[in-house]
Parts: C-alpha cells; sequence; structure tokens
C-alpha cells in the first residue's frame, strides 16, 4: 500500500513538472464578448471571422490578444474596424511555473503564451474574470453616399440647330445701312461750288445757276 502510494506521488510530481500555471489558471486561450451598444442588429466581425450581430464571443488565443481587430456594420452603413493593440504579461503564473512547475510549466507557458492576457487598462476592454474580457464597441455609422455620375457637358450644334439651340445671325457688314450724311449749310454748299469753279469743273454760267439755287432754297 505504501508502495503505490509512493509512486503516486512521484507520477503526480512528474505529472506537474510538466504542467503549468499560467495553462491550468486561465489557459492559453480567453474568451473575447463583444458588444455594441445600441445596435442589435449590427453584424460583427472579429479578426476576419463573422460571429453574429450585436453581441457575440470569440474564443481567442492569448499570445495574440494584442492582435484583435473587431469590424461593426449595421445595415447600409460603411463597416467600422476598432483594433486592439495592448497586452498585459500575467507576473503571477511566471512566478509560479519558476517555483511550482518547473521546468514543464515555464517551457508549455512561453510556448502557448498563456503568460498574456488583455490590456484591461483600455476603457473598452473590462476583466470579468481570468476568462472572460468585454470589448464594447463605440459603433458611429457613416452612411454610403451612392455613386453618381456627372453627366457630359452638352455643346449646342451650329450645324444642325434644334428649337431649343439659339443661332444668332450672323450681320454682314454690306447689309448695314449707311449713317446719313449730315445736312450742309448754305456757306459750306456755296464754298464747295466755288471750289469746282476754281478747278474747272463747272463754268461760270454752270456755277452762277446753282448759286442762285441754294440762295433761293429755305
Amino acid at each position: 500500500m505504501k508502495r503505490h502510494l509512493f509512486v503516486l506521488l512521484v507520477l503526480s510530481a512528474f505529472g506537474l513538472s510538466f504542467s503549468s500555471c499560467a495553462t491550468i489558471v486561465g489557459g492559453a486561450k480567453y474568451n473575447a464578448h463583444v458588444e455594441v451598444p445600441d445596435h442589435p442588429d449590427a453584424k460583427i466581425t472579429v479578426n476576419g471571422q463573422y460571429l453574429g450581430n450585436g453581441q457575440v464571443t470569440a474564443s481567442l488565443n492569448r499570445i495574440d490578444c494584442n492582435q484583435v481587430n473587431i469590424t461593426v456594420q449595421d445595415g447600409n452603413d460603411e463597416p467600422q474596424t476598432t483594433m486592439f493593440s495592448g497586452r498585459k504579461f500575467r507576473t503571477g503564473t511566471l512566478i509560479a511555473d519558476i517555483l511550482a512547475f518547473f521546468p514543464g510549466g515555464l517551457i508549455i507557458d512561453a510556448i502557448t503564451g498563456a503568460w498574456w492576457r488583455p490590456d484591461e487598462g483600455d476603457s473598452r476592454i473590462t476583466r470579468q474574470n481570468v476568462k472572460n474580457y468585454l470589448y464594447t464597441i463605440t459603433y458611429r455609422p457613416t452612411t454610403i453616399k451612392p455613386f453618381t455620375s456627372t453627366p457630359p457637358l452638352s455643346l449646342p450644334d451650329t450645324q444642325n440647330p434644334t428649337s431649343d439651340t439659339i443661332v444668332e445671325p450672323t450681320v454682314s457688314p454690306s447689309s448695314v445701312a449707311p449713317s446719313q450724311p449730315l445736312t450742309k449749310t448754305k456757306a459750306e454748299a456755296l464754298r464747295e461750288l466755288k471750289q469746282l469753279l476754281d478747278e474747272g469743273v463747272l463754268t461760270q454760267e454752270e456755277y452762277e445757276k446753282e448759286k442762285a439755287k441754294l440762295l433761293d432754297s429755305n
């Protein structure tokens, strides 16, 4: 009986040497509970995997708790991604591994990353217990604007004008009526007649006749 008890104690001690404190207390994984207040129908994706709407739970590796990306989308709004890049070291588990589970526990926890935990110093993370953490996402929806193409600018067709096209008529210089000459005074007319007489264009007789007409006119 004593021999059997001794063997059992030896096997237990051997097994504990290959166990670890962090793995025993909390495990290499933890539960990330994600909630989106005021948006119960919002789609939730954790690290690229769609898990559900409104409130979901994801089982994540402790070693990767500083690489958590949570994407939320409600209806036709634009998706919003929130990143969590902080983590903290579980110092107590390291001390326990050295004191009670050395060397096996130290090796196992180093490989699995069970020494790590989410950074509850982040206001968006709440520690519920050693195994469960609550991630609260503040969702600010932004509506996706539909794409609208700008219609091309239409220019008037001068070759084939329509009823909506206004074509201004072209005015040729020849169609413009010449301005009426200013009325000459008698003195100017007499000077011109005298000039024509002096130049020999008019004879003295013609000059006298035209002069008489001007003087007799009103």
